[in-house]
């Protein structure tokens, strides 16, 4: 495809930048009209329905008024609290229902980890909270997983949960008041590569808006970076950090299935190269140390899966052992490479 700006694109004005001309050069839109196709060819989830319908002048207004707020909220809001470190470099996730949480947290407090993360996701069965969510709103995460230590909760959920929580974020605040976790990410919303860059900056100013009414909540935040194209992430990341955040998660597993592991070391470069601290999401520590340089690394891959002569118990902690000493390495690695991020993202032929 070609990498020239497609200024015969009517989004062009509502996108502000461009997804077809940046490495892998993808958008469903632009794409569909090179192919004069019927049908959108990524057909993701609900992102269809988000096409443009409106009037291009009327939308334009909403994006224009949309920002004229999140500009104002940046410079006037700061999270109460904001995390600067977590204890360990590898925080292994759990997932909060079935009995997976219940073996875990036994292996987590045999190697006597004291940071754990939960992801919101977790709570929800296909389209619905489950009973988990709900015992858990009652009790709080901490006596719901008879756990101690630290609890990273992280916001990265499926897409129609991000609209009904940025619908409603009073309703979002007061889970997060029950749940009463230690830590926990910023707000998210769908900022696929591949879609028409005005969806995610529609999103990602939802998030900033949303982001008031939680600011004043008693947990310490992690910015959750979002955006279609570099140029989204790095405004992203600047108005987090002038609105407090020292520390920024990327999530890596969109990324990671496409195969786009150039698109994700390029990104991941640039959170540490505007951001400073990095927590990478859904990726291990033995992946950072070939791809992704972090200063902490969160996953469930440590939670043992298999079967025979060796209990759960033996395996879980050889695993969750393994990646402690491997996120050790993988992140002393980083240290020495930091700062150093943005020529790879140069030479990606990206803008930056």
């Amino acid at each position: 495809m070609s990498t020239s700006l497609p200024t015969s694109c009517d989004l062009v004005d509502l996108c502000g930048t461009c997804n077809a001309i940046e490495y892998p050069y993808e958008c469903c839109y632009w794409t569909e009209l090179l192919t004069l196709a019927d049908k959108c060819p990524f057909e993701r989830r609900k992102i269809r329905g988000r096409c443009i319908s409106l009037d291009r002048t009327e939308y334009r207004r909403k994006i224009e008024l949309m920002e004229g707020t999140a500009r104002d909220i940046i410079q006037t809001t700061r999270f109460k609290q904001t995390a600067t470190g977590f204890k360990q470099r590898f925080i292994p996730e759990l997932r909060p229902i079935g009995t997976d949480y219940q073996r875990g947290i036994e292996i987590i407090k045999a190697v006597g980890v004291n940071c754990i993360a939960v992801s919101l996701s977790g709570f929800y069965s296909k389209d619905s909270e489950s009973s988990g969510l709900r015992k858990a709103r009652s009790l709080g995460l901490h006596k719901f997983l008879r756990f101690d230590g630290d609890i990273l909760l992280t916001t990265d959920i499926k897409d129609v949960f991000c609209d009904e929580i940025l619908s409603d974020i009073g309703k979002f605040a007061k889970l997060v008041k029950a749940l009463a976790p230690d830590y926990m990410t910023t707000l998210d919303s769908y900022t696929y590569y591949n879609i028409p860059a005005y969806i995610s900056r529609v999103n990602i100013l939802r998030t900033i808006i949303g982001a008031k009414e939680i600011a004043d909540l008693n947990v310490k935040f992690v910015g959750l970076v979002l955006g279609s194209n570099l140029y989204q992430i790095r405004e992203h990341i600047i108005a987090l950090k002038k609105m407090g955040c020292n520390l920024f998660a990327y999530p890596c597993y969109e990324l990671r299935r496409d195969g786009q592991h150039e698109l994700l070391r390029a990104r991941t470069s640039l959170v540490r190269e505007y951001g400073g601290k990095l927590l990478a999401l859904s990726c291990s520590p033995w992946r950072g140390r070939r791809e992704i340089l972090a200063d902490y690394y969160s996953t469930h891959s440590w939670f043992p899966i298999r079967k025979g002569p060796q209990s759960y118990m033996k395996a879980g902690i050889e695993k969750l052992e393994a990646k402690l000493k491997a996120s050790n390495r993988a992140s002393a690695q980083g240290e020495l490479q930091n700062g150093r991020g943005r020529l790879y993202y140069i030479s990606l032929g990206t803008q930056g």
